[in-house]
């Protein structure tokens, strides 16, 4: 759904002349840019949103990100989490309840979405109470099944494979996971998308998704979305499973130690101490 009209933020931090709503992760966000890669939502109520993404000027620094240094991440005393990528921008994660963004001279919403849908929405899931894993997820048999791994481990690859095997892909990069009223693990699906190598894209042949565009010419992989219906309702996990190169088989973990080995995929042990 598209809203087309002005909207003045609480304590005037700027308006939005065009405003698109979207359901993801468990919450509803209101964005003044369109992105491409989420679900539409309908909004009858302006304060069933949970989330605002809202471009603000004055949030590059000055000199921008110094050196050879690519990304930068400085977590505020009061409660702001600023994001600069010399060659994209600049993010803040306000409270739990607001993203701002300032992009660079000729970055649009393509671009823009790679570090909103990662790292910056991981921040804010963060701080809202989710486990957030970086990692995969397909529906299978009513439930969710978690991919994670270390990079290049087929974690999109294996959710891919599975939905041109007509499974449900239920996130990619981002995995956030609350907890039910029974107590058991339930994951908030992200969006319909996974990105793949284009040796991944050519075997897999996925008639069922449309290709975004590539962000910038030299990006490597390929941005796949399926368009159909899309089931944002938190999903119990039946399974996470550890993605590994090596001999093919399957090891079962259980208590501390499946515990130990699931939390080296968390998004917050990117940051560290750094963040809390």
């Amino acid at each position: 759904m598209t809203d087309v009209g002005a909207t003045l933020r609480p304590g005037g931090l700027g308006r939005i002349e065009q405003a698109w709503h979207y359901r993801g992760f468990g919450m509803t966000l209101r964005s003044d840019m369109p992105i491409a890669e989420l679900t539409p939502g309908t909004i009858a109520d302006p304060g069933q949103v949970d989330v605002e993404i809202v471009r603000r000027n004055g949030l590059r620094p000055a000199n921008g990100v110094s050196g050879a240094v690519d990304y930068d991440f400085r977590s505020e005393p009061r409660g702001t989490d600023r994001f600069h990528w010399r060659d994209v921008g600049s993010f803040a994660v306000v409270r739990d309840d607001r993203i701002e963004y300032e992009p660079n001279d000729d970055v649009g919403p393509d671009l823009l979405s790679l570090p909103l849908l990662g790292t910056v929405m991981a921040v804010l899931l963060h701080r809202r109470g989710r486990m957030v894993l970086h990692g995969s997820a397909v529906g299978m048999a009513g439930r969710a099944v978690v991919f994670v791994g270390d990079k290049g481990a087929g974690k999109s690859t294996t959710a891919a494979a599975l939905a041109a095997a007509g499974r449900d892909v239920l996130t990619d990069d981002i995995v956030a996971l609350g907890q039910s009223s029974d107590g058991g693990v339930r994951l908030l699906p992200g969006h319909a998308q996974v990105k793949l190598s284009q040796a991944a894209t050519d075997h897999l042949n996925l008639t069922e998704a449309r290709i975004l565009a590539r962000p910038y010419a030299g990006y490597e992989k390929q941005r796949h979305v399926f368009d159909s219906a899309f089931d944002t309702d938190p999903m119990e996990v039946s399974d996470i499973f550890i993605l590994a190169r090596g001999t093919l088989g399957i090891e079962a973990l259980r208590g501390t130690e499946a515990l130990k080995a699931v939390m080296r995929y968390a998004y917050l042990s990117r940051f560290g101490p750094r963040l809390y």
